[in-house]
């Protein structure tokens, strides 16, 4: 297991390139962040084929998924669909000396992930929250609709700053 790559934002584990673009470029503005780590971990089989990248973000002798200190969704590791608890096993197991005398905390997994599964049968949570989803169905504009009046103002207000001050921006759904 290696640190193997500086943050970039085509490898960077989250899957929106404006998003990666933003965050990359204000991450060293914030106080604590100058004494911040970006370390990527991949381990590999007798191949050298890669089992598992291991994106963390740290400091303050603690370690997280990246992403998790923002207000993102769900967070995982990147690994195949084929993974197994050994790999799992032997990929934490590698990672431990390489984050001695730290704290790794592994937040916002969504329990359809194989390292949740992996997590829930080896270790106990010390914490459990539901991850928040909002759910537009079908179109934006009826889960606008459903909000109250003060809300669609509060949007309809800072859409309208955005505008005056010439900042692009967009809302995807998926």
């Amino acid at each position: 297991m290696e640190c193997f790559v500086p943050l970039q934002l085509f490898t960077h584990p989250l899957s929106s390139y404006a998003f990666n673009e933003m965050y990359a470029g204000t991450i060293a503005m914030q106080p604590a962040e100058c004494f911040s780590k970006l370390k990527f971990f991949e381990t590999a089989d007798e191949d050298d084929r890669t089992i598992m990248i291991i994106p963390l973000y740290g400091f303050s002798r603690r370690y997280y998924l990246i992403g998790d200190l923002l207000m993102t969704g769900y967070l995982d590791c990147i690994y195949g669909h084929d993974i197994c608890d050994e790999d799992f096993a032997a990929s934490f197991a590698l990672l431990q000396p390489q984050l001695a005398g730290t704290k790794l905390s592994l937040n916002k997994l969504s329990e359809r992930s194989r390292l949740h599964d992996y997590l829930q049968k080896h270790y106990t949570a010390t914490e459990k929250q539901i991850c928040v989803r909002i759910d537009f169905g079908d179109a934006y504009e009826a889960y606008f609709k459903s909000l109250s009046k003060h809300v669609r103002q509060n949007i309809r207000t800072t859409y309208n700053r955005l505008v005056a001050k010439g900042l692009a921006w967009g809302l995807e759904t998926r």
